[in-house]
């Protein structure tokens, strides 16, 4: 028998692959050698520090969190290292391991390549476009579309020939583009893969290109000729990361599962499997000399072996995350490791010694919430870590260390002493914000909370499940005090309470809106009219009341009469879906944030644009205004933090 809860997913499924998603595709998101910009402006009455070194988006007062970090790669003079993040790429000193410059991109940023000159470094920019970039200044030299016949495709991996004639781009459809780098002229389209290249390195003679997929295969081609070698198979998973020893070889690739293959590529043979990890390899790197091969895992550990022998020399443990990314310096003498626990760290590959551990990188951020004294400002993402983020940016972001992974919302007590988080397995957990300490934990028989929010006296906490249902809570002592069942088979996906707390708003996957009184749990009436489903319905009651909001078609927003139930108005949008809503404190403005990474301001009572703020990489998570009016915070699935200055507005 079919469960609500399977009915549900496949009604959301069907509406994500007609909007152009894949079930399995998650939000997404991500200029000069520039000195630390420090941004001092008002907000609440205080200073606010800006801690983000380059440029912040115009209109900002402050960005906090660099991005998720992605890939990371040395220089070729072994001067400086590069990590791609979801907004940009960081350059780092590989001496003093200090920040020197931010190359901002126009979108969310996964691979990175310097040149073998080094004057140039090639970066993802979103799904279907690189661009080309001066190392030292971060100006743009050339933006290459991966077009064909005008359809764009999107970028799996690139690589540089090693005397940097040529780059090779990989792509979704299975072919490789070889692009002439003297004037940014496509060569050669060559085919042979299934299914998307996923990574891809030329041998350091130059003779040989090397090319994993999704297709199961590694394929050798011709540098020259661009004519199919040999075929590599037997591989249980995509081939995402590969590489050629110093003296082109040898290939080692991850195999799909928790063991290294060796390849002879002169007769296309296995030479030999390297055993030892726990859990699957997602990275393998030679060192310059070629006697070492480094191998990262999801078993968080880096193993050193023999390339010759095979022999485990050396576990490196440190990570509490999936390895994402791992190269060697120019000279050998250290490893770099990029993680999904957010931290990158510098190894010493002699002995497995950490020498530096790099942070502040950060997940897609899932909501945010503002302390009442606006001082705090609270950011979940799918870690099991939430972050309090000092709002003046004087201070380091505080996490709450021991909470479940992948939490949908956070909300803070009226009075500030607490925080509720929901999470994607349904546990609720409330947490003291002084101390970081647990104070409760609520679990039960629902499903995923993807939203929690107070009551505006405090006594209550509502939480809306994905199994139809909304859960009130007697905050006193944590009790249930009664359950609200709504429409079969759609989630509750964002709530609000009126300013009077006599009534509950909920916004469902069907984007009807359910009213409820709270003190006995009927149901008022439900507003509807819409004709489509959408993952996130936010609502939110106007400061006196009357009216709510709630998102609607093609990126527009629905006013609604509470006391007649009938729709006021309706601001008309740009056709991207609003992921999050919030009225000012007077009432007079409206901020959305929508998943085409934008933030509107509007009039309420002309029902205009009153401003659109960009600067975000991808889709916009929250938005919530500071509890004086002065700034607008929106958050991003960029991983990133954004203060908006409205004085100024």
């Amino acid at each position: 028998m079919l469960t609500k809860k399977f009915i549900g997913f496949l009604i959301f499924s069907f509406f994500l692959l007609n909007a152009g998603f894949s079930i399995n595709q998650r939000p997404k998101g991500i200029i000069s050698p520039i000195t630390i910009m420090t941004g001092i402006s008002t907000v609440k009455g205080n200073s606010v520090k800006n801690p983000f070194i380059g440029p912040i988006p115009q209109g900002a007062l402050a960005r906090f969190g660099k991005g998720a970090n992605e890939e990371i790669v040395y220089s070729p003079d072994g001067k400086t290292f590069a990590v791609a993040t979801t907004i940009g790429v960081y350059l780092y000193s590989a001496d003093t391991y200090q920040e020197q410059s931010f190359l901002e991109s126009n979108n969310y940023t996964k691979y990175i390549a310097y040149s073998p000159s080094g004057n140039t470094i090639a970066v993802s920019e979103g799904d279907i476009s690189i661009t080309i970039k001066d190392s030292i200044n971060g100006n743009k030299l050339k933006t290459i579309q991966s077009t064909i016949q005008n359809m764009g495709y999107e970028v799996g991996c690139f690589a540089f020939s090693p005397n940097g004639n040529m780059l090779a781009i990989g792509l979704v459809d299975g072919t490789i583009q070889i692009w002439d780098t003297s004037n940014w002229t496509r060569l050669k389209i060559i085919t042979g893969h299934k299914n998307l290249v996923s990574s891809m390195a030329f041998s350091p003679d130059g003779k040989t290109l090397a090319s994993g997929s999704y297709d199961k295969t590694i394929i050798l081609w011709d540098a020259v000729s661009w004519e199919k070698i040999y075929t590599l198979s037997g591989f249980s998973e995509v081939v995402d990361n590969l590489a050629f020893s110093p003296d082109s070889h040898i290939i080692a690739s991850p195999s799909g599962g928790k063991t290294i293959i060796l390849w002879d590529t002169t007769n296309g043979k296995k030479l030999k499997t390297l055993s030892g990890h726990s859990d699957t390899v997602s990275e393998v790197a030679f060192s310059p000399d070629g006697k070492t091969l480094a191998s990262g895992s999801y078993d968080k550990t880096i193993i050193s072996w023999d390339a010759t022998s095979g022999k485990k020399l050396k576990t490196l443990s440190g990570h509490s995350g999936v390895i994402n990314s791992l190269v060697f310096s120019p000279d050998g003498h250290t490893i770099a490791s990029s993680s999904r626990d957010h931290t990158i760290i510098i190894w010493d590959p002699t002995n497995g010694t950490i020498i530096k551990t790099l942070t502040g990188f950060t997940n897609g951020i899932s909501s945010i919430a503002i302390s009442p004294d606006g001082n705090t400002i609270a950011s979940s993402s799918n870690d099991p870590e939430i972050l309090l983020w000092d709002s003046e940016g004087k201070k380091d972001p505080r996490p709450l260390i021991g909470g479940i992974p992948w939490v949908e919302s956070v909300a803070f007590s009226p009075d500030g002493k607490t925080l509720a988080s929901g999470t994607h397995n349904g546990t609720i957990i409330i947490w003291d914000t002084t101390s970081g300490e647990k104070l409760k934990t609520l679990t039960g028989q629902w499903g995923s909370i993807y939203s929690v929010v107070f009551s505006p006296n405090g006594d209550i906490l509502a939480c809306g499940t994905d199994d139809s249902k909304i859960i009130l809570w007697d905050t006193t002592n944590y009790t249930k005090i009664r359950t609200l069942s709504s429409k079969e088979y759609f989630w509750v996906t964002r709530m609000a309470f009126s300013p009077d707390g006599h009534m509950l708003a909920s916004g469902l996957f069907d984007k009807s809106i359910d009213l409820w009184e709270v003190n006995t749990g009927t149901k008022l009436q439900t507003l509807s009219g819409e004709k489509y489903y959408a993952y996130q319905v936010p609502v939110a009651f106007s400061p006196d009341g009357k009216t709510l909001a709630s998102s609607s078609n093609n990126g527009s927003i629905n006013l609604w009469d509470i006391k007649i139930g009938q729709k006021l108005k309706t601001l008309i949008g740009n056709h991207y879906y609003v992921d999050s809503i919030a009225f000012s404190k007077d009432g007079k403005f409206l901020a959305s944030g929508l998943d085409d990474s934008t933030v509107i301001l509007w009039d309420v009572f002309n029902g205009t644009k009153f401003k659109t703020f960009t600067g975000h990489k991808s889709s916009i998570s929250g938005v919530i205004f500071s509890p004086d009016g002065h700034s607008l915070i929106s958050g991003s699935w960029d991983g990133t933090i954004i203060i908006w200055n409205l004085d100024s507005n």
